[in-house]
């Protein structure tokens, strides 16, 4: 049995603004189409000046001159550039950097891209008081409307008052268009602190998917859950997800959607109600079938919670970074789940570095411009 604990440990980001709504300018814009090609017989129309934040992509399809087997790319500075039969994509290096790459394209000319790169930016959708949005909180769950991202979603959670670690059930909505908030009325729902949620897709319902439950002695453990919600009115609807034989409890974990295969995933997570404990165990839930555990192979990727992760569709597999490990300490490291092949393989992708940053229960969201 293992046994977890609500700790007063908090990333500075947190509690600099506690709960709000923010949003990061995009990752990329360039003074011409970002995804745009070229079916000149020459190169020199692909010149131009790119405007990237730190570590965000341009990408260019290969047509005309610029598919001939002949080209090759220069890059001067700290960003880097990937050139395959089809596409040539360009990473922004460090931040405050003047950039360039050169395509040569022999015959047919060449072309230089001016790489401005700048650091994201916050900047603050709305501010609110009292009863005109919700309280602070954490261990939230939040997500966008499926066939409205216009709407964020967020739900339950941990308030402070009147005391930090009070599990919550209530449920908002922001309106992003409008910068306001509406306060729903939920049907059935849970107390699921640190509970993740997937979409489903085509619909305004999600799954909500495990989290914490309170012990009258103030400790945390974990129960399984899985419940959908039907969240298009004011008042959302949670009810049991069909077939969930096979579900077990996890805490801060995760759950994903796979679009390619049709079912949602479980990775990594804390599970007290059994002996996985801390882990990196795969599953998979089919409202047909229920939950069946995926065989992985690749490498010996420790037993985390609170990590951050998202699916990467062109890449078909899920990154997972940091979180807290089983040796009770936050971790830098990133990893990706190769959901392509068969089996799924464990693929490291940076070391923990010792003086690079760690993070424990994170905002995070997959940007799919930036790659």
């Amino acid at each position: 049995m293992h046994r977890f604990s609500p700790r007063l440990r908090f990333p500075s980001c947190v509690t600099a603004f506690a709960f709000a709504a923010l949003q990061c300018l995009p990752a990329c814009s360039s003074d011409s189409d970002s995804n745009s090609s070229n079916s000149d017989s020459s190169c020199d129309g692909l010149g131009r000046t790119a405007r990237l934040t730190t570590g965000g992509r341009l990408k260019l399809n290969r047509e005309g001159a610029f598919a001939g087997a002949d080209v090759s790319v220069i890059v001067t500075g700290e960003s880097q550039a990937f050139l395959d039969e089809t596409t040539l994509v360009i990473r922004a290096g460090g931040p405050a950097s003047s950039d360039s790459v050169t395509i040569d394209c022999g015959s047919h000319g060449k072309a230089t891209i001016d790489i401005v790169v700048t650091d994201p930016v916050w900047t603050t959708l709305a501010a609110w008081s009292g009863d005109e949005g919700p309280v602070a909180r954490e261990y939230f769950s939040m997500w966008l409307d499926e066939l409205d991202p216009n709407r964020l979603i967020v739900f339950g959670g941990f308030h402070y008052v009147p005391k930090q670690f009070t599990p919550s059930s209530d449920m908002w909505r922001f309106d992003l268009a409008a910068s306001s908030w509406t306060e729903l009325s939920p049907i059935d729902a849970p107390l699921a602190p640190g509970a993740r949620v997937a979409p489903i897709p085509g619909s305004s319902a999600a799954y909500l998917f495990g989290g914490g439950v309170m012990r009258e002695d103030g400790s945390l453990t974990t129960a399984p859950l899985l419940t959908r919600v039907d969240y298009g009115s004011d008042a959302p609807a949670f009810s049991p997800a069909k077939h969930d034989v096979g579900l077990k409890s996890s805490y801060t974990g995760s759950l994903i959607y796979d679009p390619k295969r049709e079912r949602w995933l479980s990775v990594c997570g804390a599970d007290a109600a059994s002996s996985r404990g801390i882990n990196c165990d795969v599953d998979a839930y089919t409202p047909d079938a229920g939950w069946t555990k995926v065989a992985v192979t690749g490498g010996d990727i420790p037993g985390r919670y609170g990590f951050q992760y998202a699916y990467d569709e062109e890449n078909d597999r899920v990154i997972i970074f940091g979180g807290e490990t089983t040796t009770s300490e936050a971790s830098g490291d990133t990893w990706a789940l190769e959901l392509g092949e068969e089996p799924p393989r464990w693929v490291q992708l940076m070391k923990s570095d010792a003086i690079g940053t760690k993070r424990r229960n994170g905002a995070f969201a997959m940007d799919p411009d930036g790659g």
